[in-house]
């Protein structure tokens, strides 16, 4: 064994022994994680779920898919239920958002076909006066396209 590996010895089965105290922690976390209880309770006909049996109301046990439902990598639908939980109405169409997509696609056609006109220019032919003109209107457009961010 020369100097460096006899230094390093010492450091290496430090950072071993820390790296399997890190891997330990870490599962025995989730196992206690993992085996988390749910219960259900019906309070004023409302569905109610908490981590501990409600004192007021009769409360049934819960068991979930996997833990990894509270991430919401799954549905959150509980084994054995009957029904799905009830889930949130879907959101009212915002008229603003629909008048504001409707003009930016607008735009972006708006944009399309004048780009497509100067193509055509382009091709029919044109003097160096037209064709610096054209370009510069194609690059306006072209960047116009960009800041509206139009798909192309």
């Amino acid at each position: 064994m020369n100097g460096i590996e006899r230094a390093a010895g010492p450091r290496w089965r430090l950072l071993v022994l820390i790296m399997a105290l890190v891997l330990g922690i870490v599962g025995t976390t989730s196992v206690v994680l993992a085996q988390a209880k749910i219960y259900r309770c019906v309070i004023n006909d409302q569905a109610v779920f908490a981590d501990k049996p409600c004192s007021e109301a009769p409360s049934v046990e819960v068991l979930l898919k996997s833990s990894s439902t509270y991430r919401g990598s799954e549905s959150a639908t509980p084994q054995g239920s009957k029904r799905p939980l009830p889930s949130r109405p879907a959101p009212k169409p915002d008229r603003a958002a629909e008048a504001a997509a409707q003009q930016h696609d607008e735009r972006c056609r708006s944009f399309a076909r004048q780009l497509a006109q100067i193509e055509s220019t382009m091709r029919a032919g044109y003097n160096a006066k037209q064709g610096e003109k054209l370009r510069d209107r194609q690059r306006s457009l072209q960047e116009k396209r960009v800041a509206e961010r139009c798909r192309s």
